[in-house]
């Protein structure tokens, strides 16, 4: 799946969120990649539930800024 401006050559089960810049994919799978304006995630699908964690560990750095 793809929302926004993505490419993919060669993958597949991936999800792509990209608004205002091209994300292109090759080669990989199961993965979520989602470009937003002050970070870029990417992981795999099977670890989704750790996106919580990422973002509390951001915070605890002080990086709210790109929350």
């Amino acid at each position: 799946m793809i929302v926004g401006d993505g490419s993919v050559l060669e993958c597949k089960g991936n999800i792509v969120v990209s608004h205002d810049r091209l994300t292109a994919l090759i080669g990989v799978e199961n993965l979520i990649v989602v470009h937003a304006d002050k970070a870029t995630l990417i992981c795999p699908k099977s670890r989704a539930q750790d996106v919580k964690k990422m973002v509390q560990q951001l915070a605890d750095n002080g990086r709210q800024a790109v929350l």
